[in-house]
């Protein structure tokens, strides 16, 4: 009789595992939207970056905003000044 308890003791330990790994999976791919990354350095596209990056971060401002992957490690030099008029 104890074992038979035993053995029902595991698989609904097993059963609890299985749901909270499940809800968990759900959470993962489901908690955030997905959000595009594109390199567009106009007004439009550096305000559509900041506001994303708002939403994603759960906040309504920032102390600071940085415009990064401007140089040569992201670019060549065409690419760099095509992209520094749009800023």
């Amino acid at each position: 009789m104890l074992l038979v308890l035993l053995a029902l003791l595991a698989l609904l330990v097993l059963l609890v595992l299985l749901v909270l790994l499940v809800l968990l999976a759900l959470l993962l791919t489901t908690a955030a939207p997905q959000f595009d990354h594109v390199h567009d350095y106009s007004y439009g596209g550096i305000m559509r970056s900041y506001e994303d990056s708002l939403q994603r971060l759960g906040l309504n401002k920032v102390d600071a905003l940085v415009i990064h992957d401007l140089d040569k490690m992201h670019g060549n030099e065409t690419w760099i000044a095509a992209h520094m008029t749009q800023v």
